[in-house]
């Protein structure tokens, strides 16, 4: 059957949405993690330069900085807990002692120069600054204040280093978060396929299932508007000349009312809410199968059918007696109507290994082709078979639908095994 392109747009518009809600979140998400990674990544960078202009603002313009790790020297020996470094095996960090007027009165240039163009726009800068402590980026570099009995003492280290590992950090993050992205957008858009399959389905099977109904109720309304135009177009006729238009209007309608019921049955079970097995009342299936198979003797006799039986006695189960009953006749009348001419039926109760009830009704007779097997449960499909037999034997095509809809309810699991040496089997696991 053609897909319907308004439903095919609906599921491609849902499909997109899903992907651009899917990406949009988790990339937002990614895009925060990363962004803090990114922070705490910066400010662990920043405490080495921190702690450096700390100690040279505290230290001044000298060749050395006391930085106090603990109790022992790198030689081993012991000091007076504080560790030498010399500038050039910690950070070159430019200090200098400068006046109001920004006239250098002290430095350690004799260690660590500047650019004259540099150093006097970086001292200009950093006496100008509302903060003590900050970044000069058209320098590239930090600068720490503070301040002592002979001055401003300033103190500057170069931010290229720094500034280069941040670039490539955030290069990194940022491909890894693009990366991320294209993985989530890929993930998304399986996963709008998985979740909309389910909907596409459903919609495929509406309209099947309308079209279907509509096939199936356009031959008895052709049939009954035909033959009230023909009484109509004849008022000559007698009674008796009416009552075969009437008896075949009678049968049509008949038709209509049984395939209404099923289609009503049908849409019924699929609304119900489904209760737990368990809360169901027991039902003897032993007895129940027993009624549903001798129901049947009568019209197996008609068509040369024989029926067996080999039921296990005392078998119940927890269910809606009624439903379980109609199961139980629909699989019987389904394997009577479809059995060889002389063939035989044979309907089985027992129990599998595990003690579970299972119900099945086996009957001889051309196999169902193996492209039909997964269609057998559809709803208004019948084999090629059964539409040449007409009405009477194929019947509407929701019997077996109806049956599976109970078996569902039930918990139980209903399947179709077939082949010429064994015959068709429908099975019913409980």
């Amino acid at each position: 059957m053609p897909k319907d392109k308004n439903n095919v747009k609906m599921i491609k518009s849902l499909r997109r949405r899903i992907v651009l809600i899917v990406t949009l979140t988790a990339g937002f998400v990614v895009v925060i993690a990363l962004a803090a990674i990114m922070a705490m990544t910066y400010n662990n960078a920043y405490v080495g330069i921190h702690q450096t202009l700390t100690h040279a603002i505290k230290d001044g313009p000298t060749d050395t900085i006391l930085y106090n790790i603990g109790k022992k020297a790198p030689d081993g020996d012991d000091a007076e807990g504080q560790v030498t470094f010399t500038y050039e095996e910690y950070r070159p960090c430019a200090v200098y002692i400068v006046d109001d007027y920004g006239n250098v009165l002290t430095s350690n240039e004799a260690l660590v120069t500047m650019d004259d163009s540099i150093k006097g726009y970086a001292i200009g800068y950093a006496l100008a600054s509302s903060d003590d402590e900050g970044f000069i980026s058209d320098a590239g570099l930090f600068f720490c204040r503070s301040y002592n009995a002979e001055g401003t003492v300033l103190a500057f280290v170069d931010a290229t280093g720094f500034a280069a590992q941040m670039r490539s950090i955030g290069i990194t993050l940022a491909v890894i978060a693009v990366l991320i992205i294209v993985a989530l957008f890929l993930l998304s858009v399986l996963l709008a396929r998985m979740v909309t399959r389910p909907v596409q389905q459903a919609w495929e099977q509406q309209a099947k299932f309308i079209a279907d109904a509509s096939h199936e109720l356009k031959t008895p309304l052709t049939v009954l508007i035909a033959n009230n135009e023909i009484m109509l177009s004849h008022p000559e006729f007698t009674a008796q000349e009416r009552s075969v238009w009437l008896e075949g209007s009678k049968t049509e309608a008949a038709h209509m009312k049984g395939l209404i019921e099923d289609m009503l049955t049908l849409a019924r079970g699929e609304q119900a809410e489904r209760l737990d097995p368990k809360d169901m009342p027991l039902v003897d299936m032993t007895a129940l199968v027993e009624r549903a198979s001798l129901a049947f003797e009568a019209v197996a006799f008609e068509r040369g059918v024989s029926v067996d039986e080999d039921i296990m006695p005392g078998i119940s189960i927890h269910g809606d007696e009624q439903e379980l009953e109609r199961l139980t006749k629909t699989l019987i009348d389904n394997a009577v109507k479809y059995a060889d001419e002389n063939g035989h039926v044979l309907v089985h109760l027992g129990r599998d290994r595990n003690g579970h009830a299972t119900l099945s009704v086996n009957n001889s007779g051309a196999p169902i082709p193996k492209e039909d097997i997964a269609h057998v449960f559809d709803r208004f499909w019948r084999s090629d078979a059964a539409r040449s037999r007409g009405t009477e034997a194929g019947g509407y095509g929701l019997g077996l639908s109806i049956a599976k809809n109970i078996a569902d309810n039930h918990g139980a699991k209903m399947s179709v095994t077939s082949s010429s040496e064994k015959g068709t089997t429908f099975w019913v696991e409980f």
